[in-house]
């Protein structure tokens, strides 16, 4: 486990917003820039559907997910306005999908180290990602203290892309966990990129971390109990393929049959984009099981 140094300070909630930008998400019109103290020390940075975050330091910043290049120049700007002397120390990638994770080199006259899962470097060196390549990586866990309070970067596992880890502040009871968690709706149409069990899997691993604040990537800051909620939708999406399939049952009736035990669950029905993509999901979830199981030709 590697070790690194910053401060952390109490800061200020500044907003900016730009023209609307168009959610492909969550089907809803966001603000396109935006940023915003959501825990003493923690910003929640916005790009229409995408989320990240800021850690403000007695000596620096931490960056948790760049976005793009406009959004990041943009981010620069803000900072350096409201933080004159306080350098990005820190450049963190979530994972490795372009979405998250372009715009990097904008930070690089701070100096700063980029930090990333081993797995999200090789894969955004691969793919000619436009950013800054990590120049520290992990392959498990990484720790880096600030001013006393420890920041903990932990990879689960497979779950969405590769080398998707997630930030957890212990001191604060916060944590971030970008594109396998969800708090407030069911996950994004055919959830063709998601491992459906290594989501599962990670879901699990962090309940068991004291938390009391989520941000996800692309839904709304929330709670233990939503997350829970989210993972049981996933899992009873899973054990409903499962169960249909070793019952013989053809395809469709599979999935209806989930579908409508899925709909007679209001803690369910009440997420959001549930009518426009639970279906998708069904859907989604019994290729995934059935081309891993052998299932599909």
């Amino acid at each position: 486990m590697r070790v690194l140094f910053l401060s952390l300070l109490t800061l200020m909630v500044f907003v900016g917003v730009r023209p609307s930008y168009a959610d492909d998400h969550s089907g809803d019109t966001k603000p396109t820039y935006a940023i915003e103290e959501i825990k003493p020390g923690i910003l929640r940075t916005q790009q229409g559907p995408y989320h990240g975050i800021v850690i403000v330091g007695e000596t620096g910043l931490l960056i948790f997910d760049t976005f793009s290049e406009e959004f990041s120049k943009w981010l620069d700007a803000e900072l350096k306005s409201k933080f004159p002397d306080k350098p990005v120390k820190y450049v963190v990638y979530s994972h490795n999908h372009p979405d998250h994770v372009s715009g990097g080199q904008v930070f690089a006259h701070h100096n700063p180290l980029y930090i990333s899962h081993e797995l999200a470097k090789e894969s955004m060196e691969r793919m000619k990602v436009p950013t800054h390549y990590p120049t520290v990586t992990f392959d498990d866990s990484l720790q880096i203290d600030l001013d006393g309070k420890t920041i903990e970067f932990n990879y689960w596992g497979q779950n969405d892309g590769w080398g998707s880890i997630s930030m957890y502040v212990a001191e604060q009871k916060f944590i971030a966990a970008i594109d396998w968690a969800l708090t407030d709706r069911v996950p994004y149409m055919e959830i063709r990129r998601y491992n459906v069990d290594g989501i599962i899997r990670s879901l699990y691993e962090i309940d068991n971390m004291d938390w009391d604040l989520i941000s996800p990537g692309h839904a709304s800051t929330g709670t233990k109990a939503q997350v829970r909620n989210f993972r049981s939708y996933v899992e009873t999406i899973r054990d409903g393929v499962i169960t249909g399939i070793n019952s013989g049952h053809e395809e469709e009736k599979v999935i209806q049959d989930i579908l409508t035990d899925l709909k007679t669950k209001p803690n369910f029905t009440s997420l959001k984009m549930f009518d426009k993509w639970s279906e998708q999901n069904v859907r989604g979830i019994y290729r995934q099981i059935a081309e891993v199981e052998g299932i599909l030709e």
